[in-house]
């Protein structure tokens, strides 16, 4: 069975960068090699950046029926870029404070090449208001092109479509060839794209091969998914002390970082959610990346692996037990793989025949079932403990020796720490103790408590 490539480019380049890390890991010297690649992909790009720009401002400024529209939407784009451009620097300054990218990488700076700021650190490089309002204009128009003078560009786009909108704009030969030149255009980018995973490959390659493989963990306090691959992170082959040592790297800095990244995971949980739907009540569900799939499997360990006392007491139940339910999705999504020759998350109604055969299963509703089961007790876990995670975060580092009553909503029945809790002692056990509990709990808008739900099952009886 041959399993063909996905077609999401996202999937593609993140599959590449393993790879990178993979031979530049294991190959240091080839992997240094792959250079030429990651600058090829990134030449190709800038190569189209300076005529995709004439061609689009070219286009829009020619093509508008009012001038004094232009004026106003030039005077909006000149706020906009100062106002973005200002924002961008104190995002640069913050985040170059804060996180310190680069820190860790143990970079000989001997082995540096000087000559590639040269231009930008030698005496007078810095322009005076004058140099740099003269350097927008270009010595030839061409050159502007040749050397890729991003302003030079937009300078003699700006001039070209008021000259053309002179001459009649919309509709003209030189119009027609500009605008039909930028399509063209934006089709090479497409193409380009396809080469994103060869350059992004090519990158993390000569990363990984010339300033060694704990350089992951400079990219890992900048990026989630790279912080929580690190956390995934397993032997297969080379210096088993290197992978011991990354992973203990990257744990140390999750830690260290785990009130920012637990907020991040946690929105990114709650969209992924409104996205992907139940895997639990889905005709053709997500095992992966839907709500109660292996992804909030991961993301609850991932959130236990910050170490912090009020994140693991937000968890009603020991993880292990949703080692099973992972497993059996685990199993299955394996089995999908395998059945389909594709990397495909979902399973189709198409192939639950054909995946529950091949698991020993009677029929396609057997497996159905298993998967609806196992998928809601992660769900209802995930849920849970986000939710609890929140609130959390909210009354600072509380557990669950800091418990507080908030509201007495029925005699045994009451609110302890945003959740309706019953005490046996005190409330009324009689059949209506389950109507009585849930009717007080959706009157308040506190959801029941996992130790309650567990109290009334042991309480009430048939």
């Amino acid at each position: 069975m041959t399993f063909r490539l996905s077609k999401s480019l996202y999937a593609q380049v993140i599959t590449a960068i393993i790879l990178g890390v993979v031979l530049g890991h294991l190959y240091p010297e080839l992997g240094a090699a792959m250079k030429p690649l990651g600058d090829g992909f990134v030449k190709l790009i800038k190569m189209l950046i300076a005529p995709i720009i004439f061609c689009t401002v070219v286009v829009g400024i020619a093509g508008m029926e009012d001038m004094k529209k232009v004026g106003r939407t030039g005077g909006l784009a000149l706020l906009y870029f100062e106002v973005v451009s200002s924002v961008a620097l104190a995002v640069g300054l913050i985040i170059i404070n804060w996180i310190k990218p680069g820190v860790g990488m143990n970079v000989d700076v001997t082995t540096l090449d000087s000559k590639a700021v040269a231009s930008f650190t030698g005496p007078g490089k810095l322009a005076s208001t004058t140099d740099f309002l003269l350097n927008i204009i270009p010595s030839t128009v061409v050159d502007a092109f040749a050397k890729g003078e991003i302003l030079q560009v937009l300078l003699v786009a700006t001039l070209f479509g008021f000259a053309l909108h002179r001459f009649g704009g919309r509709g003209t030969l030189v119009f027609d060839l500009v605008e039909k030149s930028s399509h063209v255009l934006f089709v090479i980018v497409g193409f380009v794209m396809k080469l994103a995973p060869v350059g992004a490959f090519g990158a993390m390659s000569f990363t990984i091969g010339t300033y060694g493989i704990k350089s992951l963990l400079s990219l890992a306090s900048a990026d989630l998914v790279t912080a929580t691959a690190i956390l995934r992170l397993r032997h297969l082959a080379g210096s088993e002390a290197v992978v011991a040592e990354l992973l203990a790297g990257g744990v140390e800095q999750w830690r260290k970082k785990g009130p920012a990244w637990l907020n991040e995971l946690r929105i990114l949980t709650v969209d992924r959610w409104s996205k992907t739907g139940d895997v639990a009540s889905l005709l053709e569900p997500d095992l992966k990346d839907g709500h109660g799939g292996l992804r909030d499997y991961d993301g609850i360990r991932w959130a236990l692996a910050t170490d912090r006392p009020e994140i693991t007491a937000s968890l009603e139940a020991p993880i292990e037990d949703l080692a099973a339910p992972a497993e059996t999705l685990l199993a299955t999504r394996c089995e999908l793989h395998r059945v389909t020759g594709k990397s495909t998350n979902v399973l189709l109604l198409q192939d639950q025949d054909a995946v529950a055969d091949a698991m020993g299963f009677a029929d396609a509703d057997v497996l159905m079932a298993r998967v609806s089961e196992a998928a809601r007790a992660i769900e209802w876990a995930s849920e849970r403990f986000w939710w609890r995670v929140e609130r959390a975060a909210k009354r600072g580092k509380a557990t669950t020796s800091t418990r507080r009553v908030s509201a007495v909503l029925q005699p045994g029945i009451t609110v302890v720490d945003d959740e309706v809790e019953i005490d046996v002692d005190a409330a009324v056990v009689d059949q209506s103790l389950v109507l009585r509990v849930a009717a007080a709990a959706a009157h308040a808008r506190y959801p029941i408590s996992r130790r309650a739900l567990v109290t009334l099952s042991a309480t009430i009886t048939d």
